[in-house]
């Protein structure tokens, strides 16, 4: 599905393994050759691939090989055998300050697998520039929102996007990220949950307060944000209230 969001993964770990040497092929061929078994219908991670070396060493084929295998044999339409030139640190910083952070997160999807080293790679240097820029806007509902959050949240940096949720007067989303910080680093979370289950209607504000106190690195400025908030709503609240008096009148 096109909104579908990314998984999240884990960076995948090397899966060469020697299988057998054998010294007598030594130097039998200048090439490498290469094993694939190209039986319809098995999943692309579990296709069998070997290669020889030319010193004789028969092995498992690494990552790198079993993409460019794959793509050849079985392609994925819009995935290169090459690695892209986009993607490249240089290419890469150009495209996202001209703001083609979507773009490169949806190509960056078709090009590698979720735990490809590559893909995190991209995928954490966009978000930290959006964050870093306080650039929400550019993913905002679209499929890559939900990895920008995580992102910012585990490693320990929401303080912007609460910034931005604040001044979008969306409470409610600041309570899901905060509740998702909880989750992810849960030092603090019983005081958290306690503070956001009382009754009072200033529930949200006080655990907002909460995470500033205990988690804020960047408090100043959040803490600005939460007070121009609060002075929205209070003004909110008096024109509300003139209004009824107008109408009552």
């Amino acid at each position: 599905m096109v909104l579908q969001m990314p998984p999240v993964m884990a960076e995948r770990q090397p899966c060469e393994e020697v299988i057998v040497e054998d010294p007598l092929l030594e130097e039998y061929n200048s090439s490498r050759h290469v094993f694939v078994d190209i039986t319809y219908g098995v999943k692309p991670r579990k296709r069998y691939m070997v290669v020889r070396e030319t010193n004789g060493t028969l092995r498992r084929a690494s990552w790198e090989e079993r993409d460019k295998l794959n793509q050849i044999y079985f392609p994925i339409s819009g995935r290169s055998i090459d690695f892209p030139l986009v993607f490249e640190d240089g290419n890469l910083k150009a495209a996202l300050d001209r703001g083609f952070h979507h773009n490169i997160l949806d190509r960056a999807c078709i090009q590698f697998e979720p735990d490809d080293p590559n893909f995190i790679r991209i995928c954490h240097t966009v978000y930290d520039s959006i964050n870093d820029n306080r650039n929400f806007s550019l993913l905002e509902s679209t499929r890559h929102m939900g990895g920008l959050i995580f992102r910012i949240v585990s490693i320990g940096k929401p303080e912007n996007y609460l910034i931005y949720l604040l001044q979008k007067d969306r409470m409610d989303s600041v309570v899901d990220l905060l509740t998702l910080h909880y989750i992810i680093h849960p030092e603090g979370a019983e005081e958290f949950a306690s503070i956001l289950s009382s009754n009072d209607d200033g529930g949200p504000l006080a655990a907002l307060k909460h995470f500033i106190k205990s988690s804020g690195q960047t408090q100043g400025n959040l803490q600005l944000a939460m007070q121009a908030y609060q002075e929205d709503q209070r003004q909110m609240q008096e024109e509300e209230r003139v209004e009824d008096r107008r109408s009552a009148g």
